[in-house]
């Protein structure tokens, strides 16, 4: 998969350890957005991300930070999609601990609001962890291998309806999943030779 992003914002769901963040700063990006959440995750990796002024680290639901921001970010953007069963990865919380599907899994909303928020734009979505919205033969396996299904929502129609007419979809098995969202190509000016 080939493709050319003239994205010069970050924006990630799901702060976690930073690695996000870590990758990203390798990056000439103007900006780097990371949201979490779990404040006390944020606060623990603030330090290291301090001196770079283009990161900036939000503590919020990421459908609520991405209302406020999406409209205000002009040019095209990269997003990781990495938001669910927070406070879970650090064993804060159980992964079905959070009742409010919207919280525990934000990813259906994300993009819509992508969508909504970022028309007419050329952003590139990438969407990690695919095997809590379907099952297949990930490296990693799946949520169920782990008597984890439960937790899971495996209707995964909106992963590729929701950008259809804007973006190929690419799947990935390795580790626990990935999707990319790209945009289809351009089609060329009706008078082009």
């Amino acid at each position: 998969m080939l493709f050319r992003s003239q994205a010069d914002t970050f924006f990630e769901t799901g702060t976690g350890f930073g690695l996000g963040v870590q990758v990203a700063r390798t990056v000439p990006f103007r900006q780097i957005f990371s949201v979490e959440i779990v404040a006390a995750e944020v606060e623990r990796i603030r330090p290291a991300f301090s001196s770079d002024r283009r990161v900036q680290l939000l503590i919020g639901k990421s459908i609520d930070v991405m209302q406020q921001l999406l409209p205000k970010i002009p040019g095209n953007m990269i997003f990781w999609l990495d938001a669910h069963f927070p406070g879970a990865h650090h064993h804060i919380q159980g992964y079905d601990a959070e009742k409010d599907l919207d919280t525990r899994l934000p990813l259906e909303r994300e993009l819509t609001l992508i969508k909504q928020l970022r028309q007419g734009k050329r952003d590139v979505i990438l969407i990690d962890d695919l095997r809590i919205y379907e099952k297949d033969n990930f490296e990693w396996g799946n949520l169920s291998d782990f008597g984890q299904g439960n937790v899971a929502s495996y209707d995964n129609k909106f992963l590729y309806s929701t950008f259809q007419e804007t973006h190929d979809a690419h799947r990935f098995l390795n580790h626990s999943g990935y999707l990319a969202l790209i945009p289809k190509p351009l089609a060329p000016p009706a008078n082009a030779t």
